[in-house]
């Protein structure tokens, strides 16, 4: 499942995507703004089609975040690469781990450290599954600090949690 936390008000929905996966849908009121949140689980390779899934549900995913000013799409893409990139640069999002870290791994699967994902792996490969992607169509949203917390929560997930903040329009704030 899916989570988004905040200090901030907020009002959310489900977006079903399917028999098993959806999305959570929130949008944060931080002052006078508003945030458009979605916290995403996209289909895993193990499943059939796997790559089509996952376009099909980012794309959904996307399109949610585009109906407000600023948008944050974020979750597990389980997807290091399938061309992602380009799907969610050509709808005008940004990576907040590239453009705060720039070429730094942000490994977000680690199976040599991470005992639940040295359990699932088939590759052993590490990746970083993880993404927190935004929007805004103002300027006014910005990420300020983007981080992988790997701090022995491999009771909990096969998977690092990736923390970021960001500033609206001047004011830190932590989603």
């Amino acid at each position: 499942g899916v989570v988004v936390l905040s200090r901030h008000p907020m009002r959310w929905r489900e977006r079903r995507f399917g028999a098993s996966k959806s999305a959570l849908v929130a949008d944060v009121e931080v002052g006078s703004r508003s945030v458009r949140v979605i916290a995403v689980h996209l289909t895993s390779d193990r499943a059939s089609d796997a790559e089509r899934k996952r376009r099909g549900q980012l794309e959904a995913a996307l399109e949610l975040a585009q109906e407000a000013r600023e948008g944050l799409v974020m979750g597990d893409f389980n997807s290091a690469s399938d061309g992602i990139s380009e799907l969610y640069e050509g709808a005008r999002f940004e990576d907040a781990w590239v453009a705060l870290r720039g070429s730094e791994p942000g490994y977000t699967f680690i199976p040599r450290l991470n005992r639940l994902a040295n359990l699932t792996t088939v590759s052993g490969a590490q990746r970083r599954l993880d993404r927190v992607l935004w929007r805004s169509t103002g300027g006014a949203l910005r990420p300020g600090h983007v981080e992988v917390r790997g701090q022995g929560l491999d009771s909990l997930s096969d998977h690092e949690p990736v923390v970021a903040a960001f500033d609206l329009e001047r004011r830190a704030c932590q989603l």
